[in-house]
């Protein structure tokens, strides 16, 4: 039984050898890679531009609540898309929202500190750009 199992690996590495022999295209791994790397690295962050970092928003007392912020920032070049994160904390334990332009509306959802950053894509790069500065800006109740 032993010899059986012997006899039939080596016909299958012969029959291996023989189709390599064959394939004349399929001998060196090496020849399939490519010349030089087709991504390229990707330009600086943008920056953010608006609203100023730690920018108070105050709620009136015939406004009971603004209903959004403008948040911009600086266009990155040949950007396809820019992934915008906002939080309560500079963990960003959030989801990122994809924008195609260099400015978002955010709708205040309640008063306190919001955190925001945001980063460039374009699939020609090898990755996102760098995340922005982290800046903040506040929502509060007028005393």
């Amino acid at each position: 039984m032993r010899i059986l199992k012997l006899i039939i690996v080596f016909l299958n590495c012969l029959i291996i050898c023989l189709l390599s022999l064959s394939t004349p295209g399929c001998k060196n791994p090496e020849e399939f890679k490519p010349e030089f790397d087709s991504l390229i690295p990707p330009p600086g962050p943008p920056s953010l531009l608006y609203p100023p970092d730690d920018t108070t928003f105050w709620l009136e007392q015939w406004n009971p609540k603004p209903d959004s912020v403008e948040l911009q920032w600086s266009s990155v070049e040949g950007a396809q898309y820019y992934e915008l994160q906002i939080a309560n904390d500079t963990l960003f334990r959030v989801d990122k929202v994809q924008v195609y332009k260099n400015s978002y509306i955010f709708i205040l959802s309640d008063t306190g500190q919001y955190f925001w950053r945001v980063r460039a894509y374009n699939r020609a790069w090898e990755w996102y750009t760098a995340w922005s500065e982290i800046w903040s800006f506040y929502c509060r109740e007028n005393p």
